[in-house]
C-alpha cells in the first residue's frame, strides 16, 4: 500500500521540522510489508510519499532561480518510458514527473497522471497543487483548519497533521453509510474533511483553494475510426 501526505501552515505559524513524521507513521501502519519514506520539508510546508519502491511512490525536488519546487506521488504514472534499471542515468518516475511540470506546467503534469495521486509545491507562487487520478483509484482527503491546509491518502494520516485540527462527525454522512454503504464525494465522515472527485486539481495558495477538473470523459461524439487505428493510438500513449 502506498500513499502521500503533506501540509502547508499559515503565515506566522511555525511547523516543527518533524511535523511530517506522525503523518507518515500513520501511512506505514497501514502497510504490513513495510516501506520507505521520501520527503521534502521547507519553511511552512512538508510533503512525503510512502511506498515499497521508486516505481510506486516517490519524491523529487529542484530549485528554480533559488526557489524550491517539490513533488510527491503515489501509484502508477504514464510519463516517458523508464531507462533500463541497470542504467545509472535512469530517472525515477518522480523526477520525470517533476521535469514534465517544470517543462510544461500543470498541463505537462496532469497529462501523465495514470493511477496516480500527486502533490506539487511551487515555491515561487507559494501554491500547493494536489491532483487526484482519473478514476480516483488512489484516495486523497484534505482539510482546511485555521490558516493551515493538510492532505493525505488515509484519514488516519490526515488526523495527525501538525496544528490544531478539530474534527466533528457529519450526521448526513452516517445516514449515507447506513443507507448505501458509501459517502458521496466531496463529503466524508467529518464535516471539516473533503474527498475531492476523480481527475480534479486542487490548488491551495494562501487562504484560497478551488477544486477544478483537469480531464473528463465525453461520449457525445464517439469516434468512427477503425478499431486497429484506435488500438495503435492507445499503444502509443501507453509507451
Amino acid at each position: 500500500m502506498t500513499g502521500i501526505c503533506g501540509f502547508v501552515v499559515g503565515r506566522g505559524t511555525e511547523a516543527a521540522p518533524d511535523g511530517l513524521r506522525p503523518m507518515t507513521e500513520a501511512l506505514a501502519q497501514a502497510t504490513p510489508g513495510g516501506g520507505r519514506v521520501q520527503s521534502f520539508v521547507g519553511p511552512g510546508v512538508g510533503l512525503a510519499a510512502f511506498g515499497a519502491s521508486d516505481s510506486d511512490s516517490g519524491a523529487a525536488h529542484a530549485e528554480v532561480n533559488a526557489v524550491p519546487v517539490a513533488l510527491v506521488f503515489s501509484g502508477t504514472c504514464f510519463h516517458s518510458r523508464e531507462a533500463p534499471p541497470s542504467d545509472p542515468r535512469a530517472e525515477t518516475p518522480a523526477a520525470r514527473m517533476l521535469r514534465a511540470y517544470l517543462d510544461r506546467g500543470l498541463e505537462g503534469l496532469t497529462r501523465g497522471i495514470g493511477e496516480t495521486s500527486v502533490a506539487v509545491w511551487a515555491g515561487r507562487t507559494g501554491t500547493l497543487h494536489v491532483a487526484t487520478d482519473r478514476f480516483r483509484i488512489q484516495p486523497i482527503v484534505f482539510a482546511v483548519y485555521g490558516d493551515s491546509f493538510a492532505f493525505a491518502s488515509r484519514m488516519a494520516s490526515l488526523r495527525r497533521a501538525p496544528g490544531a485540527m478539530r474534527l466533528s462527525i457529519e450526521p448526513e454522512s452516517i445516514v449515507d453509510m447506513i443507507g448505501s454503504s458509501i459517502v458521496p464525494s466531496p463529503r466524508t465522515i467529518y464535516r471539516e474533511v473533503e474527498n475531492p472527485p476523480p481527475a480534479h486539481l486542487l490548488p491551495r495558495r494562501g487562504d484560497r483553494d478551488e477544486s477544478a477538473p483537469y480531464w473528463d470523459i465525453s461520449f457525445a461524439s464517439p469516434s468512427r475510426e477503425p478499431e486497429r487505428v484506435l488500438a495503435s493510438r492507445l499503444r502509443e500513449r501507453l509507451e
